[in-house]
């Protein structure tokens, strides 16, 4: 009795341990999609400036 307690609590585990790392490696997509989208709202930010400063210019 006490081995099948043993086994069915290691097995917990493991599936806990493996939730962790599935949330892990989403929360690391999740951050590397965001700064993908700040850099590019920043270049448009960027390339906007840019050109309305050159229609001024002109």
């Amino acid at each position: 009795m006490m081995i099948m307690m043993m086994e069915v609590v290691v097995v917990m585990v493991m599936m806990m341990v493996v939730v962790v790392v599935m949330v892990m490696m989403i929360m690391m997509m999740v951050v590397v999609v965001v700064m993908m989208i700040m850099m590019l709202m920043m270049m448009i930010i960027y390339n906007n400036d840019d050109s309305l400063t050159t229609l001024q210019l002109h």
